[in-house]
C-alpha cells in the first residue's frame, strides 16, 4: 500500500501483451527510419548521378568543339599554297623576263626599285639610230649602271614600266599569320576555361567554386548548428545559434520559419535558466497566438516549466492541463502536472496525474527507469503532503525532441563532409578556434540520441 507499484500489477497477461506491444511499436520505428533513411540515399544518389552525366556531356561537347576548330584550322591551312624560296622566286624572274617579247621601242623603259640604275635607252632622246641590242642574258644585263631624274618622255614615244624586282606578299605567309593567330586564340581561351573555375573534375579535382551562402541556407544552417548545441547540453550555445537564424529569418524567410525559430530560441532560453525571457518569447507565440493545443509538446512543456521555476503555479497547471489532452501518452507531461497541482495544494488533480504518469513509463525504451524514479519521488511528496507531514518538493522534467530531418542529414554525411558544411558558419560566427572538434562532438552526441516515441511522436 506505501508504494506505487501495486498500480501496475494487474496480472501477468497484460504484462506481456504490454511488453509485445512495445517491442512492436520499436520495430516499427525502426523500420521507418530505415526506410526514411534509404529513401534519402536514393535521391541522393539520383541528384550525383544526374549532375555527373550533365557534366560528362558537356565535356564532350566541349572537346567536340576545340577538336573541329582545329580541323577547320588545318584544313584552311593545307588548300593554300607554301610560298616559294629565294632561288626558286628568282627563277621565276627570271623565267618572266624572258620570256617578255624584246623591246624595240625607244621610249619603253623599265622601272625598278628604289636606288637600282635605269636603262640607258631611257636616259634622255631617243636612240633610233642605234643598233638593236641583243635580248640579255640575265636580269642584270637590265639594270642601268646609274639612274637619272625623271623626265617627261618626248611626244609619240609610248613609256612602259615594269616593275621586276619589287617582291609581292605571297599567298603563304598570310596562312602562316592566320596559322599563329589561330593557336594564340584557342591557348588564350583555354587559360579563361582553366581560370573560370569550371574544369571538369577529370581534368583537375580541386578546382571547385565557393559560393556564399544566401539568408535562407544561412538561417537553416544556424538552426541546425543549435539543434546540435542543444544535443550536447549546451543550451546557452543553443540560444545564440537560435537568435542569430532569427535574425537572418526575418528578411528572407516565411512568417511560419520565423515562428518555429522563435519557439527553439524559447525553449533554449528556458533551457538556459532564463526563465523570465524564454517564458515570455514561448508565451507570445503558443498562447496569444493560439497554438498551445497545437505546438510540439516539448515546447508547451517548457513553457510550463519556466512558469513553474518562475513560481507562477497557476499558469504552469493551466498550460499542462491543455497539453496533456492531445498528448496524454506523454509520462513527463503526466509528471509535471502532478507537481504542478501538488504545489498548488489539488489532491486530486495531482492523484490522477501522478497515476497516469506512473502506468505510462513502462512503456518507455531505456530511459524508462530514470523516468520511474522520478515519478515515484513525486508520488512519495505527494503522500507526505497529503498527510500533513513536511516532505520533498516536488519535480518538474524537461525534455528535448531531436529534429527527425537533422539527424538523418548528420546519419547520411560523413564526418569530412558534415565538419565542411557547418565548421565555416559556425567559427565565422562564434570565433572558437577549436570549434571543429567541438562539432564533431555534437555529430556524436546526436547519432547516439534514442528517439523516445512516447515522448516526441
Amino acid at each position: 500500500i506505501h508504494t506505487p507499484e501495486h498500480w501496475s500489477d494487474v496480472g501477468a497477461m497484460r504484462t506481456r501483451v504490454s511488453l509485445l506491444e512495445q517491442q512492436l511499436q520499436l520495430l516499427q520505428t525502426q523500420m521507418s527510419t530505415v526506410t526514411g533513411q534509404l529513401t534519402h540515399m536514393a535521391s541522393a544518389m539520383q541528384q550525383l548521378d544526374m549532375q555527373f552525366t550533365i557534366q560528362r556531356q558537356q565535356q564532350q561537347e566541349d572537346v567536340v568543339k576545340i577538336m573541329a576548330a582545329q580541323a577547320m584550322t588545318l584544313g584552311n591551312l593545307s588548300q593554300r599554297k607554301a610560298r616559294p624560296g629565294p632561288r626558286e622566286r628568282q627563277k621565276l624572274r627570271e623565267e618572266k623576263v624572258r620570256s617578255e617579247p624584246e623591246e624595240t621601242s625607244t621610249g619603253d623603259c623599265v622601272a625598278t626599285p628604289l636606288g637600282n640604275a635605269l636603262p640607258e635607252s631611257c636616259c634622255g632622246a631617243p636612240a633610233a639610230s642605234e643598233s638593236p641590242r641583243p635580248a640579255p642574258e640575265s636580269l642584270a644585263d637590265r639594270i642601268c649602271p646609274v639612274a637619272p631624274a625623271r623626265e617627261e618622255a618626248p611626244k609619240g614615244t609610248a613609256v612602259g614600266c615594269h616593275l621586276l624586282l619589287q617582291d609581292q606578299p605571297s599567298p603563304g605567309s598570310s596562312s602562316r599569320v592566320g596559322h599563329w593567330t589561330y593557336r594564340c586564340l584557342a591557348f588564350v581561351a583555354w587559360l579563361v576555361y582553366l581560370q573560370s573555375g569550371i574544369v571538369h573534375p577529370e581534368f583537375s579535382s580541386d578546382v571547385f567554386i565557393l559560393e556564399e551562402p544566401d539568408d535562407v541556407a544561412s538561417a537553416q544552417g544556424f538552426r541546425d548548428l543549435g539543434h546540435l548545441r542543444l544535443s550536447m547540453s549546451d543550451c546557452a550555445g543553443a540560444e545564440k545559434m537560435f537568435a542569430r537564424a532569427q535574425e537572418l529569418a526575418n528578411r528572407s524567410m516565411s512568417s511560419d520559419d520565423v515562428r518555429s525559430l522563435k519557439l527553439e530560441r524559447g525553449f533554449a532560453l528556458v533551457c538556459s535558466q532564463s526563465y523570465q525571457d524564454g517564458a515570455e518569447l514561448l508565451s507570445q507565440v503558443l498562447v496569444e497566438g493560439g497554438l498551445l493545443a497545437s505546438s510540439p509538446a516539448y515546447l508547451a512543456n517548457a513553457l510550463g516549466y519556466a512558469y513553474f521555476r518562475l513560481r507562477d503555479f497557476h499558469k504552469a497547471k493551466e498550460v499542462l492541463e491543455t497539453v496533456v489532452q492531445t498528448n496524454p501518452q506523454n509520462p513527463l507531461l503526466w509528471n509535471n502536472l502532478g507537481a504542478a497541482s501538488i504545489s498548488l495544494g489539488d489532491v486530486t488533480t495531482a492523484d490522477d496525474a501522478l497515476y497516469y504518469a506512473f502506468s505510462q513509463t513502462s512503456k518507455l525504451g531505456s530511459s524508462s527507469e530514470y523516468y520511474t524514479q522520478l515519478v515515484s519521488n513525486n508520488i512519495h511528496a505527494f503522500r507526505k503532503r497529503s498527510s500533513g507531514e513536511e516532505g520533498p518538493s516536488p519535480a518538474m522534467e524537461l525534455f528535448n525532441c531531436m529534429e527527425k530531418e537533422l539527424k538523418s542529414k548528420v546519419s547520411s554525411t560523413s564526418p569530412a563532409e558534415f565538419k565542411k558544411t557547418y565548421e565555416k558558419i559556425g567559427a565565422s560566427y562564434t570565433g572558437e578556434p577549436a570549434y571543429s572538434e567541438t562539432l564533431l562532438a555534437s555529430r556524436q552526441a546526436t547519432l547516439a540520441v534514442e528517439r523516445e516515441y512516447l515522448l516526441c511522436p
